[in-house]
């Protein structure tokens, strides 16, 4: 009986190393990027100040630091 509660309970702990964490994550910046072809509105995630990922959605729960791009004009 307690070799599944240890086996789960190392599956946990191990399955949280994996959630990846950013410092920073940009959402809905125009990026253009002319090497890989990219012009669009998407979201770039910052750590230790390289960027790890160029993405349409990126969950804002796994950065330290959510910065919104969209600017908005008021009139």
């Amino acid at each position: 009986m307690r070799r599944p509660l240890l086996f789960l309970s190392f599956a946990l702990a191990f399955h949280t190393g994996w959630t990846q964490s950013y410092d920073i994550v940009i959402k809905g910046g125009h990026v253009l990027d002319p090497k890989n072809h990219i012009d669009a509105v998407m979201d770039v995630a910052i750590s230790d100040g390289k960027i790890l990922r160029v993405e349409k959605s990126i969950d804002p729960g796994q950065a330290a630091q959510v910065v919104d791009a969209v600017m908005r004009v008021l009139a």
